[in-house]
């Protein structure tokens, strides 16, 4: 993998850093600041309850996760609104869990009651508006957990990827026994990235969704109970996504039905091979199982080394 030299991983100042680059490392310090003088334990605690994510298409029982979608006020600190409403991806950015609506067990009133929560996100909201230099107040936040009871826990089962919004940030909330989950951050339009792994709780990243994509790396137990707890907060200046099953994208896979296993009578096309798909982003080593027949359904799998050998690829397919 090409390392882009000129990257920053500091956090002197995090506006400047990600509107120059597209994205900034905030130390665990420098997190642990934005909340004072409320303990971390304290916001860390909502993390005990999250139910089991009922949409894993890869038929892991690995992840546990809550969802909110918020409306803030234009400052970014505070929150106007609470909008009742289902997850949704386009497939052009999440093959494997786009484009359809998902619905998961809300974030509970008392988490987002919880004055360390609200300070972090009003901090990192007001970071983002000042990059965007435009008010981001549609905020999607999400409580996850990825743990190792079954064995390999997947914090990005999609592979790399972007969210289709404006601004990302995945806060590490707790880490315990276990190995991997490495961090992985690389040009939307070129091969150079970096990689890194976020171990004290605190640290942050916050990314331009617009100019890079992001992975994070399997976990490994490590001894009992190992899990991995982060927050991840998604913001959006021009509404919440909506379902757009008209598009180019999902029109076209619809054409096929695609799978994880091997089944008669299906032809296995390597992801830079698929001619005619409109603009997706996938990883150089993804896999699209196509069959002949059926009702459209879209998966993709992903290498657990997607930079490999040669570097990371994101494949860009041209449309018709």
């Amino acid at each position: 993998m090409r390392q882009t030299l000129d990257w920053n991983l500091g956090d002197a100042t995090p506006a400047e850093t990600l509107r120059g680059q597209g994205f900034v490392r905030l130390s665990a310090a420098r997190t642990l600041a934005l909340v004072q003088p409320h303990p971390w334990s304290a916001l860390a605690r909502h993390w005990d309850d999250l139910p089991p994510d009922p949409h894993l298409r890869d038929g892991g029982r690995y992840r546990f996760r809550r969802h909110a979608s918020l409306r803030l006020g234009e400052d970014g600190c505070s929150i106007r609104e609470r909008v009742q409403r289902p997850h949704w991806q386009p497939l052009d950015y999440n093959a494997l869990h786009g484009g359809f609506e998902r619905w998961f067990a809300p974030v509970t009133d008392a988490t987002l009651a919880e004055p360390g929560l609200q300070a972090l996100l009003f901090a990192l909201s007001a970071l983002a508006t000042q990059a965007a230099a435009r008010p981001v107040p549609y905020v999607e936040l999400h409580q996850f957990r990825i743990d190792t009871a079954s064995g390999i826990g997947r914090p990005t089962p999609e592979g790399a990827h972007r969210d289709g919004v404006d601004f990302v940030a995945v806060v590490l909330v707790d880490r315990v026994a276990v190995r991997g989950g490495e961090s992985r951050i690389f040009e939307a339009d070129g091969p150079a990235g970096l990689r890194f792994t976020m171990s004290e709780p605190g640290t942050t990243i916050l990314l331009d969704d617009h100019r890079v994509i992001h992975e994070t790396t399997p976990l490994q137990p490590d001894g009992a109970n190992g899990h991995r707890d982060t927050l991840v907060i998604t913001w959006r200046a021009e509404g919440f996504p909506g379902s757009r099953l008209g598009s180019p994208a999902i029109s076209w896979l619809k054409k096929f039905p695609m799978h994880f296993g091997p089944r008669p009578g299906e032809r296995r096309v390597k992801a830079g091979g698929l001619r005619g798909m409109p603009r997706a982003g996938l990883n150089a080593s993804n896999w699209l199982r196509a069959g002949t027949g059926g009702h459209g359904r879209a998966m993709a799998t992903t290498n657990t080394d997607a930079f490999g050998a040669t570097g990371a690829k994101i494949i860009r397919i041209n449309g018709h």
